[in-house]
């Protein structure tokens, strides 16, 4: 059913519990699921014969399967991953959540041959934005802030 509220994007958590009748429906119904972050399969035990069937088409359009749990919460850290079709990101080969989430946000912009009046405020000498950075491939840690060490 084209339009259905059941297939519209939502924020935050949510659940959808589909029950079917035999393996056509089935099939027609994880056709017609859009991507997501995650996709639970919720099993009658680790010899179900549906599950394998069920994982591997929801691998397809999520980011994370979660078999027989429901799924963690997702900790913005340098360590946290979470990648997968779109909407877990745009580049599968990138990452929805964490620290490295980031770069999908960002447009690199090289200045060459810029004189300093004419930088942004992140990349003038006086660094008004007190930004940890690197000059010449160099790292330069937060101004005014001894013992904060960050990785090269």
């Amino acid at each position: 059913m084209p339009g259905s509220p059941l297939l519209a994007e939502c924020f935050g958590p949510a659940i959808l519990v589909v029950e079917y009748a035999d393996d056509a429906e089935l099939t027609a119904i994880l056709g017609r699921l859009q991507g997501a972050l995650v996709g639970c399969v919720m099993t009658a035990g680790a010899d179900d014969p549906d599950a394998p069937a069920v994982v591997t088409s929801l691998a397809r359009f999520v980011g994370r399967v979660a078999v027989d749990a429901w799924p963690t919460g997702v900790a913005t850290t340098w360590a946290q991953q979470h990648g997968g079709p779109w909407p877990s990101t745009t580049v599968p080969a990138a990452t929805s959540v964490g620290a490295a989430a980031l770069a999908r946000f960002t447009r690199p912009v090289a200045f060459q041959n810029t004189p300093p009046t004419a930088l942004p405020p992140a990349l003038a000498d006086a660094n008004p934005w007190r930004l940890p950075r690197r000059v010449d491939g160099r790292f330069v840690p937060v101004p005014g802030r001894p013992g904060k060490k960050r990785a090269p």
